[in-house]
């Protein structure tokens, strides 16, 4: 059983591309925390294990640590499937135990929305707890995965408070799940309780309103939430480009400036904009655009950025413009006449109001005694 088992969570790991050292820990960590103790301070490796299984412990009692033996063993291989399921959500066997294909996709794009947030290792243990308890039932899955984006986005990612807010809660309602101690509308409603007390509604409102953020461009988030925002606008066709794609390119490649950053010295957004309005604008979110490869934007005039539909060069090639983009966000600039200081506030003040609703949670009285304050400070 156990060499079986064994041989079985290696295969799962190779098959996500996760069995380097570093996911092997983490799958270990992740149950341990998730079946056996959610005080992340007892978690010390395979030494651990090592405590649980002591001889020393079972003296006179070989059945039973044969038993816990087997017990862990079987938790574990149940686990890593559920680890690789979350962590390699691209795999065609992802969430095979969900029977309903529809159902399975929409696990699928609740994890990978999530992922794309990178800071995991403070939902795993609740995720996998979940996926254990309830394997086949997706939409159980998809509102807590859905939560848990909400909290890593507003916590770690607008707010940027440490990597370990709320994970010791975290992990006690993922223990409190595997055991049964907790059913579902108690798990989502302790989930929105964390993210109001670690995200203040004013605290989160007030980083998504005009003037919050002069820079946006060097906001750790701005890819992952301009993609959200193409999402949006793509509607239920989908993203025409892939997340993969642009998480891979630099930003520098992927996020385009409207109004450039180093414009001609005497071309035309000198002469539309002021020093100030390109000190004050450039960075900003109305300015900035989701692009596959900027390089050939550089600092041209707004028309010939924007372009034409199905213009093309001397070489017979699509000419790279907005126009011509596959991403929605550069379409819709492609049917403006004129890019003005005017332009990149309305567009702004767009993407901060639909972003203040993508990543909020109902209103209601912030429970402060039912939760620990680690990592409040900002990062």
């Amino acid at each position: 059983l156990v060499n079986a088992s064994w041989a079985g969570i290696f295969e799962d790991l190779m098959a996500g591309g996760l069995s380097d050292s570093g996911n092997e820990d983490q799958l270990l960590r992740t149950h341990w925390l998730t079946a056996y103790n959610s005080d992340r301070r007892s978690w010390d490796g395979t030494g651990s294990v090592k405590k649980l299984l002591s001889l020393r412990a079972f003296q006179g009692r070989e059945q039973e640590l044969l038993d816990a033996a087997f017990a862990y063993v079987k938790s574990l291989r149940a686990a890593a499937i559920h680890y690789r399921d979350i962590m390699a959500p691209q795999l065609p066997s992802a969430f095979s135990s969900i029977p309903d294909p529809a159902a399975r996709r929409r696990a699928v794009d609740a994890t990978r929305r999530l992922l794309r947030i990178r800071a995991m290792a403070a939902f795993l243990p609740l995720l996998v707890a979940v996926r254990l308890r309830y394997p086949t039932d997706a939409d159980r899955y998809v509102a807590v995965t859905e939560l848990c984006e909400k909290f890593g986005f507003r916590v770690y990612r607008l707010l940027g408070r440490y990597s370990n807010s709320g994970q010791s809660s975290m992990f006690s309602l993922a223990r409190e799940i595997n055991g049964g101690k907790r059913d579902q509308a108690g798990t989502l409603a302790r989930l929105e309780d964390l993210i109001r007390w670690y995200s203040r509604p004013k605290d989160y409102a007030a980083a998504l309103s005009m003037g919050a953020r002069e820079d946006w461009y060097r906001w750790y988030g701005l890819k992952y939430l301009l993609y959200a925002w193409e999402e949006h606008l793509a509607g239920p066709k989908g993203a025409r480009v892939s997340w993969d794609l642009l998480e891979a390119r630099d930003k520098e490649r992927t996020i385009e400036h409207v109004l450039p950053q180093t414009p001609a010295a005497a071309g035309e957004w000198v002469r539309m904009f002021t020093d100030d309005e390109r000190r004050l604008l450039t960075h900003t979110l109305g300015n900035l655009v989701l692009t596959e490869d900027n390089s050939a934007y550089g600092n041209k005039p707004f028309a010939g950025k924007r372009g034409a539909v199905g213009a093309v060069g001397p070489d017979g090639l699509p000419i790279r413009c907005y126009a011509n983009s596959k991403l929605t966000q550069e379409q819709l600039l492609a049917g403006l006449p004129d890019w003005t200081p005017e332009r990149i506030h309305t567009r702004e003040e767009q993407i901060l109001a639909w972003a203040r609703g993508r990543w909020a949670v109902p209103d209601a009285p912030v429970i402060e005694d039912v939760v620990d304050d680690e990592g409040l400070d900002e990062a």
